[in-house]
Order: C-alpha cells, then structure tokens, then sequence
C-alpha cells in the first residue's frame, strides 16, 4: 500500500500485510518481526529482533548477530550456549560449542560452560587437569592428585592410595606407609 497525498509513499513493514493509513503511514497494528516505529519503517538496530524490536540477541557464535526478524543466530551459538535463540546455557555436564562436550570427571558432575573447566572442589579422585580428564601423575592419587602414594614397588591406584604391588623392603599395609 501506499500514502500521503498523491499516494506516492510506500507504507512501512505493517504486521501481517495490513494497508497502513492513508493519510498518515502509520500501521494499524503492530509492525512485521524486524521492524518498529508508528509507520513500522526503521529496522531494527544491530543486535535486536522481534517486534518493535523488543527482543536481544541470544549468545551467537564468533559474535555475529542474530537475524532482525526471526532471532535466530544464522552461524550457531557461541560456546557455552544452546537452543534456537542460543539463550541457554548448557545443561550440567555439557559444554562448549553447541554443548555438544561433556565435562570430564568433576567432583559435582558440572564444569564451566565455556571452558569445561571443572568447578570448585576440582576432580574425583583419581583425575587431573582442570578439566579433570587426565589420570593423575605417577606417584599421586586421591582428590585432585593431592596425596602422595606410600612406599609402594611401583605404582598406587589413583583412587585410593593402594599399592598395585607390594611395598618397598621396610614398608607394610596396603598403602606402605607403616
């Protein structure tokens, strides 16, 4: 439709095709998703989307936008985030691009969206890293690695301390600390 005297401007983005007023442009409803302002003809800025631009972009990825009429991410969602809008973050146990990694052997079963860095206290006993997907170094065990194995011929389990083998000579008990 058109306007204005002469009827020679182009009505705006009206919501669902509806003719804007004739005398004045404005749109009788409310403006098509991507679109705001009475004549439903200034787009939404950079970042925003819905009606009248009502809506931020979610978390898209490599800082793109979203798309101003659907909010949708055209490129996916940044690491860390998930769903059409990539406004969720990932559930527990999940992380990274499209949360598509599980997090590694974390004391509570949860680790940074982003990173997959284990949250505090750190890892199960018996694993490493700040991912917590690493066997503990040779000579440790325990919660992050943080004890030191005993007197062992060899090596330790990684969980509990106990020698795989037996002890060194002078050395007894299943940890060889005796």
């Amino acid at each position: 439709g058109y306007f204005g005297s002469n009827c020679v401007q182009r009505c705006g983005h009206c919501l669902d095709g509806a003719v804007c007023d004739p005398a004045s442009g404005a749109c009788p409803w409310r403006c098509q998703p991507g679109w705001s302002g009475i004549m439903c003809d200034t787009e939404c800025s950079s970042g925003f989307h819905g009606q009248n631009c009502d809506f931020s972009c979610g978390h898209c990825r490599d800082g793109s936008v979203c798309l101003r009429s659907t909010g949708v991410c055209p490129q996916g969602c940044e690491a860390g985030f998930q769903g059409l809008f990539c406004t969720k973050g990932c559930m527990s146990g999940k992380w990274g691009p499209d949360c598509h990694s599980t997090c590694g052997q974390c004391f509570h079963g949860r680790c940074h969206n982003v990173t997959g860095e284990c949250d505090p206290p750190g890892c199960l006993p018996g694993w490493d890293g700040p991912r917590c997907d690493a066997d503990c170094p040779a000579g440790t065990y325990g919660m992050n690695c943080s004890n030191r194995c005993g007197h062992c011929q060899g090596t330790c389990q990684p969980l509990d301390g106990r020698c795989s083998a037996h002890c060194k000579p002078g050395w007894a008990g299943p940890m060889c600390l005796h």
